[in-house]
């Protein structure tokens, strides 16, 4: 390591080249020296690519690398990995800074204080119109230049980790990094590195400056279910580390920031999210969170068992789980004896297949591949996608020497057609499970 260089400013890159060139013209003016800036283009299939080699060119302390993208979390870990500064910074590639001594007074309170952590202002830019934002200002009085240092207990804030410094090796010794998450993963990473740092300096500067936009702001309804994993995250470092602002703060964000996304996704048939909320809302506790109040569970939970569709949404829940298991029994079935040898040796030669579903295609697939005949498929759906006979329920049925039933909900079909079953019965995921078994 170079012990002279004394920040490294880490820049993810994806398909950025709109406002590249600003983000590094505005680093490079950064008065604070010597600094290094790694650009980690994540896998860009526009100009960005391009922007970067001609900026490594022409400045020494520029470092561009490339990889395939996998989100800007595993771009700024690369970056954590290859930086040599004493501290790091991040900087997302369609954002700017605005003080060009920012970085270099936030070092110096730093250096001054013994901090690991140093914080700033914070604006947007909306429509290119740079709005400030209230971050840290209150804490100021007016006129007042000198930093201030803060206790991260009586702070407790998830948001707007671009607006710090870290001590690279403070993060290094504990492990600390992005989580591989597509959404969320700065918040996490945020509350770790505070923790780390137990307490910071803030300097009345105009730091950073990030850009809102309508696709930015349409970013909250993807990837849900990795937003709900970093809130997942920070509940717990919450609970572990007795923090109950950020742990009203995070709750907050699940039932307004997140609520429509959450609820949309859940409708969705996006069981991956269900299973996240409710794994959110059992690490919630209502009683701190409002103390004198009613609260039973997360409010998109509240709403998804309440809707008119919750007992139908609830049942799609436990096929699709079910599904999935016997998904899982037929894979390793393989790796023994097959369906079509299991029947054999039961002697079976004829088969009729009762359900032409999902499972019922899979059963008639295998089969085909064996000496055992079907001789028809028994459904009340008129495909037509098989040159088999295919015949409804209540039809007469021809003599097989077993009938086999797909559905996993085989219950109500044993109940309704016991007389008819006048051949012998088998059910298919009770095969399944048999064949795993040996």
């Amino acid at each position: 390591m170079d012990a002279n260089i004394k920040i490294s400013i880490i820049i993810p890159v994806y398909n950025a080249c709109s406002y590249l060139e600003q983000c590094l013209d505005s680093v490079i003016a950064q008065t604070i020296s010597p600094k290094e800036i790694i650009c980690i283009d994540d896998g860009s299939t526009d100009c960005s690519g391009k922007i970067l080699r001609e900026y490594e060119r022409n400045y020494d302390n520029i470092r561009c690398y490339a990889q395939k993208n996998q989100g800007a979390g595993t771009a700024r870990n690369y970056g954590l990995h290859l930086a040599q500064g004493e501290f790091v910074a991040f900087l997302d590639a369609d954002d700017f800074y605005i003080d060009r001594n920012a970085l270099d007074k936030m070092y110096t309170a730093c250096i001054k204080n013994r901090i690991k952590v140093c914080g700033s202002f914070l604006s947007k830019n909306v429509n290119e119109q740079i709005l400030q934002l209230p971050l840290h200002r209150n804490i100021f009085e007016s006129g007042n230049t000198q930093e201030v240092l803060v206790q991260y207990r009586d702070y407790q804030c998830d948001y707007f980790y671009i607006s710090y410094i870290y001590a690279r090796r403070m993060l290094t010794d504990n492990s600390i990094c992005f989580p591989l998450y597509r959404r969320y993963q700065d918040p996490p990473f945020f509350v770790r590195a505070m923790l780390a740092a137990d307490r910071f300096c803030v300097v009345p500067v105009e730091c950073y400056c990030f850009r809102e936009s309508e696709a930015s702001l349409n970013r909250k309804k993807t990837y849900i279910a990795d937003a709900l994993r970093g809130m997942i995250d920070n509940l717990i470092a919450a609970r572990d580390n007795n923090l109950k602002i950020l742990h009203n703060l995070t709750v907050d964000r699940i039932n307004n920031e997140y609520y429509e996304a959450i609820v949309e996704n859940a409708f969705q048939n996006n069981f991956e999210v269900l299973d996240l909320l409710r794994k959110a809302d059992s690490l919630v506790d209502w009683q701190w969170y409002d103390s004198g109040k009613e609260h039973g569970e997360l409010l998109p939970l509240s709403i998804i068992k309440d809707n008119q569709d919750s007992k139908q949404f609830a049942n799609r829940l436990s096929e699709i789980r079910e599904s999935h298991y016997v998904l899982t029994l037929w894979l390793k079935s393989h790796f023994g004896n097959s369906i079509g040898n299991y029947l054999k040796e039961k002697g079976i030669q004829t088969i009729a297949i009762y359900g032409y579903g999902f499972f019922g295609k899979m059963l008639y697939q295998e089969i085909q591949n064996t000496d055992i005949e079907i001789r028809y498929i028994i459904d009340k759906r008129k495909e037509r996608n098989t040159n088999l006979k295919i015949i409804e329920p209540q039809s007469e049925w021809r003599s097989v020497d077993a009938i086999i039933i797909s559905p996993l909900s085989y219950d109500s079909i044993l109940n309704e057609w016991r007389e008819k079953f006048i051949y012998p019965t088998y059910i298919l995921k009770n095969i399944l499970m048999e064949l795993v078994e040996e």
